[in-house]
């Protein structure tokens, strides 16, 4: 992604990273392209299974590489029209951002250079407002327009329409897939012999991290019940205290709920965690699709939309006599 490229991403505010389903952190110095540096911390869904080519390619879900200064690290997202991919905004929030591959492979190890394709623009919701308040809605969605169109045996995901989101509910069951860790907790207090919590310097309580488990390649889970879905249709909840579901690095992954008639429509984006250490062990918060369905094509429109020609500079032509 070119550097006067980035100016087209929306600029985004400051984020409390601990909620966030984070992309893992980076592991490389500042890679030049994905396929140069393949030192990437990466993992998988909570409890979940391995997800096979069909499934992954019958939904369009791809990992998404996040390049910037600091190296590289994973989000996921999907195939929404040949060239454009739906993710989470803050995976664009770096402000170090320098391009974002997109892998169509089921495992980041085993990636074939036909399988990256790298980003031409991207859009973020301009209404995109992180907050430690979860009750506020976070309009946590963007998009990524491709270089070149996708494999031609990737299908797009279905989006919900009106009729169909009505199937959503309070306790609907949906499938979640991503390609972030399986370890549910990220960062412990730290507390004395005695059972006292250690505090810093600032009197804060003292944390520790401990690294994410993986192998970068994308697992679903299934059977996952929603909690609530606010009025506007714009975010899904769903409760993770048995240790199944999103964890960092599924960011802008889909949640798709099975109709009647078998088909899968995605309703959701992954958006962040409840736990204000950010470990996966309470609730998920997902960006509801059906209340951004007009800012999604809005976006791809503006996307669309051929660059104008420099205008060309007036040929003097001598007057006749």
């Amino acid at each position: 992604m070119k550097k006067e490229m980035m100016k087209q991403v929306t600029a985004v505010l400051a984020i409390t990273a601990s909620v966030l389903f984070t992309s893992c952190a980076p592991q490389s110095s500042a890679p030049s392209s994905y396929l140069e540096s393949n030192d990437v911390q990466n993992s998988n869904i909570l409890g979940g299974l391995l997800a096979d080519s069909a499934f992954q390619k019958a939904n369009g879900i791809v990992q998404l590489k996040i390049i910037s200064k600091m190296g590289t690290a994973t989000c996921t997202g999907s195939l929404i029209t040949r060239d454009v991919v739906l993710t989470a905004a803050h995976c664009l929030a770096d402000e170090d951002l320098q391009d974002i591959a997109v892998l169509f492979s089921l495992d980041d190890q085993k990636v074939s250079k036909d399988q990256v394709i790298y980003a031409a623009t991207a859009a973020v919701n301009p209404e995109f407002a992180p907050t430690d308040d979860h009750s506020k809605v976070w309009n946590d969605v963007a998009v990524i327009k491709l270089e070149t169109p996708a494999p031609a045996d990737f299908k797009l995901a279905v989006l919900p329409t009106a009729e169909t989101i009505k199937q959503l509910t309070k306790g609907s069951k949906l499938t979640l897939a991503g390609y972030g860790i399986t370890n549910a907790v990220v960062r412990k207090v730290v507390k004395d012999k005695n059972g006292k919590v250690v505090l810093d310097k600032d009197g804060q309580p003292m944390t520790v991290e401990l690294p994410g488990r993986g192998a970068g390649v994308l697992r679903r889970v299934s059977n996952i019940v929603v909690t609530n879905v606010t009025a506007d249709e714009k975010e899904i909840s769903f409760d993770q205290a048995n240790l199944r579901g999103a964890c960092h690095g599924d960011s802008g992954g889909p949640a798709l709920l099975q109709l009647q008639d078998g088909t899968y429509i995605q309703v959701g984006v992954t958006s962040r965690g409840t736990n204000l250490l950010g470990n996966c062990t309470e609730g998920a918060v997902y960006t509801g699709l059906a209340g951004h369905l007009d800012w999604i094509k809005l976006a791809i429109e503006q996307m669309n939309k051929p660059t104008a020609a420099p205008a060309k500079p007036e040929v003097p032509v001598a007057k006749a006599n």
